[in-house]
């Protein structure tokens, strides 16, 4: 644990150094939910599923939220890592990859929870939306799609040869997983099987789940399983891929 918690100190100190990046994760989601939610009405319930409900903005923001850090800032801080040479000289240490890796699962984890916590009080206070009828489902239903999304970023990492391919890699799938939590389009309005695609996505499992917490309503177990077996296979795979150089 004590290499993990060196590795941990480190990369936190560096993304601290990196005011801009570290704003580009709290800023876009908090001003994404200020914009659609100041143009809600304060009186709705947000007590219905689709997307035509008030909470979709704040669950908009949290997936948007975990689709910077798992597609951009993750990934680009360990291919930056690998390429400018830092991993190379972290081989020649008695840190291991999984360390690593966990090092930037708590750092990037860190910035989420600030950031969540931020867009729940904006959401509490500034929106006026109520506070989800299923609190505790909510909360699950975060940890869930946190835990997903982190995931695949490290299997992005480990896969990605350089930064730019990063940086081609990341909106080339981000893209699409948004679509397919129904950002662009409702999901209601596509074919049958792409919905239930959508609605098993790491993105569109989150925002329909959190749908479901503000309205009340039980989360279908395969929208919960589906983001922990997201978690499971990718982190598995990323720990296996990773390679120093």
């Amino acid at each position: 644990m004590s290499e993990v918690s060196a590795l941990t100190r480190t990369e936190a100190v560096l993304m601290v150094r990196e005011p801009a990046a570290l704003a580009f994760v709290v800023v876009l989601p908090l001003g994404l939910l200020l914009a659609l939610g100041l143009l809600l009405d304060p009186a709705d319930p947000a007590s219905t599923t689709s997307r035509d409900s008030a909470a979709f903005a704040p669950a908009l923001a949290v997936a948007l939220l975990l689709g910077v850090v798992g597609f951009f800032s993750l990934p680009s801080t360990l291919v930056l890592h690998r390429e400018t040479g830092v991993l190379r000289r972290l081989s020649t240490t008695p840190a291991s990859p999984g360390a690593l890796l966990l090092a930037q699962l708590v750092v990037h984890l860190a910035a989420v929870l600030v950031t969540t916590t931020a867009l729940a009080v904006a959401t509490l206070t500034v929106v006026g939306l109520p506070v989800p009828a299923s609190p505790g489902t909510a909360l699950l239903v975060t940890a869930l799609g946190v835990l997903a999304l982190l995931a695949v970023g490290l299997l992005i990492a480990a896969i990605s040869p350089s930064v730019r391919a990063n940086a081609v890699l990341g909106p080339a799938l981000l893209m699409p997983v948004l679509f397919l939590a129904g950002v662009w389009v409702p999901l209601e309005a596509l074919p049958g099987w792409l919905e239930v695609v959508g609605l098993h996505s790491p993105l569109g499992a989150l925002v329909d789940g959190l749908l479901h917490a503000w309205a009340g309503v039980p989360v279908p177990a395969s929208q919960l399983l589906a983001p922990a077996g997201t978690a499971l296979v990718a982190g598995a795979v990323a720990v296996r891929a990773f390679s120093w150089e």
